[in-house]
Order: structure tokens, then C-alpha cells, then sequence
């Protein structure tokens, strides 16, 4: 994902899946700043390198 594409999912939930460890969060995107995110997981912010993970936005869910 460029650094393009993640600015159009700030405010959004997205999927992160790290590249290396195969770890998967879900969290919400923040700030972009290069090729650098600042995603919010459940009230803690981290910052990741946009070339270390696959963002992908979460479907959003209705309860009807």
C-alpha cells in the first residue's frame, strides 16, 4: 500500500497483517507521514512502516 492510498483511510478501520511475523490487529489509522502510519489499536497508538504491512479496510458490519 503507498502512502497515497493509506491517507484515504484515515478515520477508518483497517486490518493490518505484519509481513514478516504474520501477526494480525485490527485498528484504525490516524496519521500518515511518508511512508509511516500512526494506527490506534483499542486506545494504543503505534507507528508502523507502510513497506512492513499489508493494510486492508475492514468491511463494515451492520446489526439490523
Amino acid at each position: 500500500m503507498t502512502a497515497k492510498e493509506a491517507k484515504k483511510l484515515i478515520g477508518q478501520k483497517v486490518t493490518i497483517q505484519r509481513r514478516y511475523s504474520g501477526i494480525v490487529d485490527h485498528g484504525t489509522i490516524l496519521i500518515v507521514k511518508g511512508r509511516n502510519v500512526q494506527v490506534d489499536f483499542m486506545g494504543m497508538t503505534d507507528w508502523l512502516w507502510l513497506p512492513d504491512c499489508i493494510i486492508t479496510p475492514t468491511p463494515e458490519t451492520t446489526n439490523d
